[in-house]
């Protein structure tokens, strides 16, 4: 375990991953670095069941281009939700707001533990 997972676990934080944990999954973070839209809207297929954001394209991928931030801050607060990790919309916002991979590769690192498929391009 991690000292940042030692330093979740102990501080009720909640999520597997702290924020800033992202050197941890380089790959997930540079894909949410460069290509937000592709990894919330991969995010969002997995979390709906489905294989991958081509299967929607308008509402997994069209949606998050248009409103990245406004997707990214909803699906954490979905995650939060399902997964019972403390925390309110204005905290969701400003970490999103503030470094939105980080946030990105946090929540697609959450459902990835949790066993949703969430890892785009998983066999490159």
């Amino acid at each position: 375990m991690s000292d940042s997972q030692d330093y979740n676990a102990m501080s009720g934080n909640g999520w597997k991953h702290g924020l800033f944990d992202f050197m941890e999954d380089t790959r997930t973070f540079l894909l949410s670095c460069f290509c937000a839209p592709c990894q919330l809207g991969q995010n969002q297929a997995a979390m709906a069941g489905r294989k991958d954001f081509l299967e929607d394209p308008i509402g997994d991928f069209v949606v998050p281009l248009v409103c990245p931030l406004c997707v990214a801050v909803l699906q954490r607060g979905e995650i939060r939700t399902k997964y019972a990790i403390p925390g309110k919309l204005p905290q969701d916002l400003a970490e999103t707001w503030c470094c939105g991979a980080c946030s990105i590769t946090q929540q697609t690192r959450e459902l990835v533990d949790n066993g949703v498929p969430a890892t785009l391009f998983p066999n490159v």
